[in-house]
């Protein structure tokens, strides 16, 4: 009895997934900009937010923020 040679071979790689939810995330962005002395920090937020919403559309909220004057005299 003559044995058939081996033409093609077929490998199956099988992997389980499993989907996790998360209800909450945190991310840390570091932001740095020129502001005008005179714009409230409630403004700074709503541009911030804005700015972030076209990151990831959701609502965002704020740890800390901190405001300091420049050498630039701004």
């Amino acid at each position: 009895m003559s044995k058939i040679p081996v033409q093609d071979t077929i490998q199956f790689d099988l992997r389980a997934e499993q989907v996790v939810t998360n209800d909450t995330v945190r991310i840390t962005a570091h932001l740095v900009g020129m502001i005008p002395k005179d714009t409230t920090e409630q403004a700074v937020r709503e541009t911030i937010r804005a700015m972030m919403r076209g990151f990831i559309d959701t609502d965002w909220q704020f740890s800390n923020m901190v405001r300091k004057a420049h050498a630039s005299g701004s």
